[in-house]
């Protein structure tokens, strides 16, 4: 066993798959070592056990990630991707928090290179893509089976709000903004990284609606000279107009009332 400050033990074959996550098939020692907590006792124990091989001085090369076994959806989802830059996020990542109810058979993974949707048992795994401005935000989830790399949660909320069809549709995302589960200073944080100003502005509009917190850091990402953007991306075009946060309520409070506490 080895162990990682992630506060659990890992298995070798764990091990292995933390480091293509965090370093790549082949990596140096030093460049382990500044990512992890990891010794030159517990690379001989791989170099041991043939999960990793020298390939130069003080540089090692992963022979094969391991395939764990294992019933976790999200380790089952993120397989295909191992060695690669990516993470769980959208609906999977909220219910794993359990910033909603739901427990949806589509996970949706951030990733930087394009792959097709694949179905593996009776998961459907979409990839999808992200530039690099939207790429941030994600941790190392520790699992009974493995590790796993999910978004933190409050990055979670801000890409549902950036792509809620990726996250149930916007009552999942209600919930998860009405919900105890996550620090309010730190989404708004996440949200004004984020590339999109609609998103910004429809979190912040929900953030006041539903009394979770005052958002007037976000008011600066507002845009004042353009159409206002609708609350419900794939709702009516028209409605009243909030000018604090240019957005069309085309959903009425009492449905945001009722989605915030379903």
């Amino acid at each position: 066993m080895g162990t990682t400050s992630h506060g659990t033990n890992l298995t070798d074959s764990s091990l292995v798959a933390l480091l293509a996550d965090e370093v790549g098939m082949s990596f140096t020692l030093e460049l382990a070592k500044s990512r992890l907590p990891i010794d030159r006792a517990a690379l001989r124990r791989l170099l041991r056990s043939g999960h990793i091989t020298r390939i130069g001085h003080g540089r090692f090369a992963i022979v094969e990630i391991p395939v764990a076994q294992t019933d976790d959806p999200m380790r089952i989802a993120t397989a295909p991707f191992a060695g690669e830059p990516h993470y769980v996020s959208w609906w999977a990542a909220l219910a794993r928090y359990g910033l909603t109810e739901q427990d949806p058979l589509t996970i949706a993974v951030a990733v930087r290179a394009r792959h097709r949707d694949q179905m593996l048992g009776p998961l459907r795994v979409r990839p999808i893509f992200q530039g690099p401005a939207r790429f941030y935000g994600a941790t190392t989830m520790a699992t009974p089976s493995g590790p796993v790399r999910i978004a933190r949660r409050e990055k979670a909320i801000v890409d549902s709000i950036d792509r809620p069809e990726l996250a149930g549709g916007l009552g999942e995302v209600v919930k998860a903004v009405a919900s105890d589960g996550y620090d309010a200073k730190s989404l708004i944080a996440v949200a004004r990284r984020h590339p999109s100003r609609a998103s910004a502005a429809r979190l912040g509009y929900l953030l006041e609606a539903l009394r979770r917190a005052d958002a007037d850091e976000l008011l600066s990402r507002v845009r004042r000279k353009s159409e206002p953007v609708r609350l419900d991306v794939s709702g009516e075009r028209g409605g009243p107009i909030n000018q604090r946060w240019r957005i069309i309520e085309n959903v009425p409070r009492d449905r945001l009332d009722y989605w915030a506490s379903s």
